[in-house]
């Protein structure tokens, strides 16, 4: 799940935070899911000095709006929420059961929607380098001599397989107290994995 914060039109990106779901379902639940990002959202002790919004921007329909609400109730925070339908572009607000259409040039509605879109590609890039993170621990646990601990310690010093292909073999050597044979096996499979990367450009 994904939060962000806008602050008169403008992102404010320092108060963006992402939530991996916990909890385990046996089937997708999109409810579930939502109903526990918000209240890890809004319980948290550690992101009690996060601003309260003036405005909580749900995406979906009625049924998100109707978590949401729950939420908040539950914890006693007076935030008042709406939600956004992909489908029509219509709003939901807690008093009516019946969606607000505005005109698509309706500066309201762009402004619901550049939240919405906002917290859409925070959530991909996330998705994205955890995807990528899963890919590059398994390609460099295959190698013989390195494991879990060695793989951190090569992603915490460079990050990317990109910049590890591009390493040094004296400083791998260095970093991972390993021989030239597994450093060579490490830049080859780094080497190979970036023309089967489904992220490269």
């Amino acid at each position: 799940g994904s939060c962000v914060v806008f602050e008169n039109g403008v992102p404010q990106k320092k108060l963006y935070r992402r939530f991996r779901i916990r909890k385990t379902y046996t089937k997708p639940n999109d409810y579930a899911m939502m109903e526990e990002v918000i209240d890890r959202r809004y319980s948290s002790e550690t992101l009690k000095s996060d601003p309260r919004p003036d405005l909580l921007i749900i995406d979906g329909g009625k049924g998100q709006l109707n978590i949401a609400i729950k939420v908040l109730k539950k914890l006693e925070i007076p935030v008042p929420v709406v939600s956004i339908a992909k489908k029509n572009e219509e709003i939901y607000v807690e008093w009516s059961d019946e969606s607000i259409e505005f005109e698509q040039k309706s500066p309201v509605l762009k402004l619901v929607q550049n939240v919405r879109d906002e917290a859409h590609r925070f959530a991909i890039n996330y998705h994205k380098v955890l995807r990528l993170r899963s890919i590059q621990d398994s390609i460099f646990e295959k190698i013989k001599g390195i494991g879990k601990i060695k793989v951190q310690k090569l992603m915490l010093e460079y990050g990317t397989i990109e910049e590890i292909a591009k390493a040094e073999v004296e400083d791998l050597k260095k970093l991972l107290s390993v021989n030239e044979v597994i450093v060579n096996q490490i830049l080859s499979l780094a080497q190979k994995s970036l023309h089967k990367s489904p992220y490269e450009n």
